[in-house]
Order: C-alpha cells, then sequence, then structure tokens
C-alpha cells in the first residue's frame, strides 16, 4: 500500500543495489474487492493466511497482466537461514532447539507456505518457482548449523 514501510525499504535497496524499481499501490478499496479472490485461491480464511497471501497475489496478478509466465519467490530462505525472531528466541534457550525448528519448518514448508503461494500463481496463470528450496542448498545449509 503506497506510504508503506515495505515500499520505502524496497526502493532504498533497490537504490543501493543500482536495480530498477516497478510497483504498483493497492487501495483499501482494491483489497476489500479481491478479498473473495484470495480466499477462494486459498481456500481458507485464516486472517494470518489471506495476510500473507495478500502480497504475492497483487503482484502475481500484475505480472500475469504483463505477460509473464514464471513468478520467482525468495520464500524458503527465512527456514534455512534462520531469519525469523523466533529462531533468535530459541537460540537464547538453546542451539538444538534453533536447529530443530529449522529442520522442522524446513520439512514441512510445503504445506505452511508453499500451497498457498503455489495455488496464488497457479490462479494468476503462473508458474511458482522457489530457488531457497534447492535439495542442495538446504543440504549445504544444514551441514552449517
Amino acid at each position: 500500500m503506497e506510504g508503506s514501510v515495505d515500499l520505502k525499504v524496497a526502493e532504498e535497496a533497490a537504490d543501493a543495489l543500482n536495480l530498477p524499481l516497478t510497483h504498483e499501490s493497492v487501495s483499501l478499496k482494491e483489497l476489500e474487492k479481491s478479498l473473495p479472490n484470495i480466499v477462494e485461491s486459498i481456500e481458507e480464511s485464516d486472517f494470518l493466511q489471506v495476510g500473507i497471501a495478500g502480497p504475492l497475489y497483487f503482484a502475481s496478478k500484475e505480472a500475469s497482466n504483463r505477460g509473464y509466465k514464471i513468478i520467482i519467490s525468495g520464500n524458503g530462505s527465512d527456514e534455512i537461514f534462520a531469519g525469523y525472531a523466533k529462531y533468535f528466541k530459541a537460540y537464547n534457550e538453546s542451539e538444538k532447539k534453533v536447529i530443530e525448528n529449522l529442520n522442522y519448518d524446513v520439512l514441512n514448508s510445503y504445506k505452511i507456505n508453499f500451497d498457498r503461494d503455489w495455488k496464488i500463481c497457479t490462479d494468476n496463470g503462473l508458474e511458482l518457482r522457489l530457488p531457497f528450496t534447492d535439495h542442495m542448498l538446504i543440504e549445504y545449509t544444514k551441514n552449517t548449523y
């Protein structure tokens, strides 16, 4: 949405990396109008899941409108590189707890995240690709824990 912190950070990152950035802002009215489509696509109405699916819905819809056939997501990176705050909290308990959490999340990402995201992208006519789910990359990171 226009004025969001995420948009500001994305603009700063694009500038720092000297990359072009294209963005489309979504109004509250557009979001409200699209909620039934999002819920239908992911086949659930859980507030958290709908909230996570929303940005990908709009991004994949825009990519499809621009004629793209594939969309690439960084999904999976937090699970293999311990990017969530919950891993930091677990680390304060024990290193073993972090490794257990990471392994669980990597093994279950397909049903927690990927299924939802695949449905959104497929319904918008796109193939979802997840480079951070590459088996060799996951094995490499597991060997560094």
